[in-house]
């Protein structure tokens, strides 16, 4: 197997990735995922590759994580993220797609659809109501998110984000 070219970058404690996630958003939930061991969601996505646009990365992630042909559509937010976690500063470049499921993906509510293991660390992945009240409440990172799932824009917006002083932070 050939080695990964994730796009990364380690600068003494300062951090630069280049992610993609996709948003799915059905019934008034959207699809979302955590890491168990962590107090936060997130969109299901992941981090580029060398070479890879947008897009086919979304396709590869959903692929790997989920065993899911998805299919992409709209990108509707281009995200300057910058946080911190875990005592380091992050600024990631994130693309935001819209993304459809196959009809045969699991749509149950509230309850666990997936499970992934990685290592030592699980994801687990649910669809959860995407109102502002229940986003906040499970903690939705980025945090702009939370207000913006409701109803997405019809053409590409982009955001500059950033996570306030002792917010929940992203990975």
């Amino acid at each position: 197997m050939a080695q990964r070219r994730l796009i990364t970058l380690d600068a003494g404690s300062d951090h630069f990735s280049y992610r993609v996630a996709g948003v799915a958003v059905e019934n008034g939930h959207v699809l979302l995922h955590s890491a168990t061991h962590e107090s936060f969601w997130t969109l299901p996505g992941g981090h580029a590759e060398l070479g890879e646009d947008s897009a086919t990365t979304l396709t590869r992630e959903m692929s790997e994580e989920m065993a899911l042909d998805v299919e992409v559509s709209q990108l509707v937010f281009v995200v300057e993220n910058f946080f911190n976690y875990r005592g380091r500063d992050y600024h990631e470049l994130l693309f935001i797609h819209e993304m459809s499921l196959p009809i045969g993906f699991s749509r149950a509510r509230d309850k666990t659809v997936h499970v992934l293991k990685e290592g030592r660390n699980e994801l687990e992945f649910r669809w959860q109501a995407a109102d502002e009240e229940n986003l906040s409440r499970i903690g939705l990172l980025p945090a702009f998110l939370r207000q913006r799932l409701s109803a997405l824009p019809t053409s590409t917006e982009h955001i500059v984000w950033r996570e306030q002083p002792g917010a929940t932070s992203t990975p």
